[in-house]
């Protein structure tokens, strides 16, 4: 096939302009066109993401039926000239004029599709918000519109490795994110305001992991879109969640796992999306609304919503000889461990951009081992438990200072002796009840917290073990706490602190299982 390639000056509103790329058929009838707007640089489209492989994520694309225009944002690359100080809430007016002039383009024949992963999605979803006459479908793949306290802290702690590597990306957070370390301030705010689900009414394919950086705001912008959404867009946006990270969506590898019948299901689900809203091809079923990856089952689900309807969550209570049991203990007890900034508990994958750090569902028990790290499990599992939603873990706390952290990871114990991070958080102490105000801890007072972990759809099979760890730290995932009551870590001033966790009587210990409904247990009781 051959393929003419030219770039090409966008006239923007303003009278600036995008500088593009146009790959298309040479020659022949007119084509739809997918448009992707990128502040990587259109010419690395080959590397999407600096951190992804050679793979274009492209796969889905017929280069002989559709035609490919990628842009550079205004104020990048070969779009530097055009920047004029514009703000991030105008790059959809940018797409919008990006979908207008392709579609006026002879090889065009006015039906545009937008596509892109994390940065270029959002501009995706700004472009579908805008509301280009047309644009007829997007698909925003790992990522999720507006800026939200919870995507630079999580549980009041500042996400440091996440934070690092967006600014070696280029976007230059760092400075003004550690500056406000509360919510509800006028920065957080305004990013909130941008989140704008009742602005778009187009069919959107909405892609995201189990291990992916923005998975529980993916789920809350596809639930926010099919209940606020234009008709079009809540009617036909669909959500497809795989057993991915953020960067390695469609790879069997993840982690320390495989998923060979996970692999290619992304493209597979843009080519298919395309091709209805692209070409007019309606399949003989249409697609569930939601489409999802089980873990431990290793295979596909459907379903309307997310989460599907649950039953009444299984509650795992801590004992203190490290035991998890659906009996609460007859006998008060404890258990502690010490904190120490200077020496943390090191992360090990997880919900990571790995830009230095390992991503995805791996083995934990290289920290197991430690003094700082409480371990508690179930004995061999009798049946299948299913888990869909949110876990959390409540804590019946004290320590010796001002505040501390409570890191929790939950792990699927296979039989032969892995354990596999299904999802970890964390939680700052003063900011238990609410994160815009902190409340600093009395030395030795008992106190109350809940962690909540990230959503996850998986199975623990029969001969597993559910297990979780508790420490202070979770580094350099999360910021390490000082444990002076101060809101960033000082190597000069951070101190060691005691954390004791206490189990039965009046403590309140336990994890919380959201199980799919109709559901055993699983768990057997001593």
């Amino acid at each position: 096939m051959d393929v003419q390639r030219s770039e090409v000056r966008v006239p923007l509103r303003d009278g600036r302009w995008l500088a593009a790329d146009v790959v298309r058929p040479a020659g022949g009838a007119a084509r739809p066109a997918v448009v992707v707007q990128t502040p990587y640089g259109k010419e690395k489209l080959g590397a999407v993401l600096p951190l992804a492989s050679a793979r274009s994520g492209l796969e889905f694309r017929d280069p002989e039926r559709t035609a490919l225009v990628i842009a550079d944002w205004r104020g990048y690359h070969g779009s530097r000239e055009a920047g004029g100080g514009r703000p991030a809430p105008h790059r959809g007016e940018d797409g919008a004029d990006l979908v207008a002039w392709t579609a006026d383009q002879p090889w065009c024949d006015g039906r545009v599709a937008a596509w892109g992963p994390s940065a270029l999605g959002r501009a995706v979803i700004r472009t579908a918000e805008a509301r280009p006459r047309s644009l007829l479908c997007g698909i925003p793949v790992v990522c999720a519109p507006g800026h939200f306290y919870e995507d630079f802290y999580e549980g009041g702690v500042l996400k440091e490795a996440h934070l690092g590597a967006v600014d070696a990306l280029g976007f230059d957070l760092g400075e003004t994110v550690r500056g406000e370390p509360l919510s509800g301030t006028e920065f957080h705010l305004r990013g909130e305001r941008e989140y704008r689900p009742e602005a778009v009414d187009v069919p959107l394919l909405l892609v995201t992991g189990w291990y992916d950086v923005v998975t529980a705001r993916t789920l809350r912008f596809f639930a926010d879109l099919r209940a606020r959404g234009g008709p079009r867009a809540r009617r036909h946006s669909r959500l497809l969640v795989g057993p991915w990270h953020h960067t390695a969506v469609d790879r069997v590898r993840q982690g320390d796992l495989s998923f060979p019948g996970a692999a290619g299901a992304a493209a597979e689900a843009a080519r298919r999306f395309l091709e209805r809203w692209l070409a007019g091809t309606r399949e003989e079923r249409e697609p569930a609304p939601v489409r999802y990856w089980r873990m431990g089952e290793e295979r596909w689900c459907e379903a309307e919503t997310w989460p599907p309807p649950p039953r009444p969550p299984l509650r795992l209570h801590l004992y203190p000889d490290g035991s998890l049991r659906e009996r609460p203990p007859d006998l008060p007890g404890a258990r502690s461990f010490l904190s120490d900034p200077a020496r943390p508990v090191p992360t090990v994958g997880g919900a990571n951009l790995p830009l230095g750090l390992r991503a995805g569902p791996c083995d934990q028990r290289e920290i197991e081992g430690r003094e700082d790290v409480l371990v508690y499990e179930t004995e061999p599992l009798r049946e299948p438990l299913a888990v869909l939603g949110s876990p959390t873990v409540t804590l019946t706390a004290a320590t010796d200072a001002v505040d501390e952290d409570l890191a929790v990871r939950l792990t699927d114990v296979h039989e032969d002796g892995r354990s596999i991070l299904v999802g970890d958080s964390i939680q700052r102490a003063k900011l238990r009840a609410s994160t815009a105000r902190p409340v600093p801890l009395v030395p030795g007072r008992w106190y109350e917290v809940t962690v909540r972990l990230p959503p996850a759809a998986v199975t623990f099979l029969p001969g597993h073990r559910i297990r979780i760890l508790l420490a202070g730290t979770n580094w350099p995932r999360y910021e390490r706490n000082p444990h002076t009551g101060a809101d960033h870590h000082d190597p000069a001033d951070a101190v060691p602190a005691r954390t004791v966790i206490h189990h039965g009587g009046d403590a309140r210990s336990f994890l919380s299982l959201p199980r799919e409904e109709g559901a055993a247990s699983g768990a057997r009781a001593p």
